[in-house]
């Protein structure tokens, strides 16, 4: 679904179809805001995959005002999101049990804070590579 011409209604349309989702490619798609894609999520609870890079108008609120259930979720990309910050960070890493891949590339927004939250997730040798090729 990776485009710049989806908006929120699209996505809550999707969420009352009945589609089931195992991934979710939002990327670049700067027409959406937390509002549609939170639709999307709440119909598909077993998504396992969301790329919501550069996504101008995705915030924390996503991952933070809303309960969803978050726990299928094993890859996350939120690279070039400058409205994700170290609390979006911390809900991710509290609320995604299954997470393998968090993809944090180029977030301004991100402070020792964030860092240290994911870093005290991080439960392997392998995972802290990933870690070291994640931040770059």
């Amino acid at each position: 679904m990776s485009s710049w011409h989806i908006f929120d209604k699209d996505l809550q349309d999707l969420g009352t179809k009945g589609l089931v989702f195992k991934a979710l490619n939002l990327n670049g798609c700067n027409f959406i805001g937390n509002g549609g894609v939170i639709s999307l999520l709440k119909s598909n609870p077993e998504i396992q995959e969301i790329n919501i890079s550069s996504c101008l108008h995705l915030s924390d609120a996503l991952f933070t005002t809303t309960k969803l259930d978050l726990s299928a979720l094993k890859k996350v990309n939120v690279s070039n999101c400058p409205l994700i910050t170290d609390i979006g960070v911390v809900a991710i890493v509290k609320e995604c049990r299954s997470l393998q891949t968090f993809l944090i590339k180029n977030n301004q927004s991100l402070t020792d804070k964030g860092l240290i939250a994911l870093c005290a997730n991080v439960t392997s040798s392998k995972s802290l590579n990933e870690l070291g090729k994640i931040l770059g």
